[in-house]
C-alpha cells in the first residue's frame, strides 16, 4: 500500500499495535507511525490526498467522538482528497465486549458528515454490520 505513495502515515492509540506495525514495516522508509487518539492529529490543514480507516470508528463509544474524528478528517484532507472510512451499523453491539462502539444508520452517518462539511460520494453496507463511506470536501 505504501509503495503507491511518496509518504504514508499510520495513527494508532495503542503503543502495542504500533510496535507490531513497526516490526512489520521496518524496511519501508516512507512510512511514519504515530501514537495518537485521533480526535486531534498532529498534522497541518489539507495535508492528505487519501485518508483510510478500517476498524477504528467501530470502537468509538459515542457519536460525539465520531464527530470529532470526522472534523479532523475534514481539516486534514486536501480539497481534492478522498477519505474512505468504516463505521459500525446494524444491531447494537454487545456492550460487555471490549470492542463495542456506536452503531450508526446511514442517515446518522450522513448527518455527521454534513456537520463536518464532508460530502458522501459513496455509501455501502457490508455484511449488515459495516458501513463504508467515501468522503470528499
Amino acid at each position: 500500500f505504501s509503495k503507491d505513495f511518496k509518504m504514508a502515515y499510520g495513527i494508532d492509540i495503542s503503543p502495542g499495535m504500533l510496535a507490531i506495525a513497526r516490526k512489520r514495516l521496518y524496511s519501508l522508509n516512507n512510512v511514519d507511525l504515530i501514537e495518537n487518539k485521533g480526535d486531534n492529529i498532529p498534522f497541518p490543514d489539507e495535508k492528505f490526498d487519501l485518508i483510510f480507516s478500517c476498524q477504528t470508528f467501530k470502537h468509538l463509544p459515542n457519536t460525539a467522538l465520531i464527530q470529532s474524528y470526522f472534523e479532523e478528517i475534514a481539516r486534514t484532507l486536501k480539497p481534492s482528497g478522498l477519505a474512505k472510512i468504516q463505521l459500525r451499523t446494524g444491531a447494537s453491539p454487545y456492550f460487555w465486549r471490549w470492542y463495542y462502539g456506536a452503531s450508526l444508520t446511514p442517515e446518522q452517518a450522513r448527518i455527521l458528515a454534513d456537520k463536518a462539511k464532508l460530502r458522501i460520494e459513496k455509501m455501502e453496507i457490508e455484511n449488515n454490520k459495516n458501513l463504508w463511506l467515501w468522503l470528499k470536501k
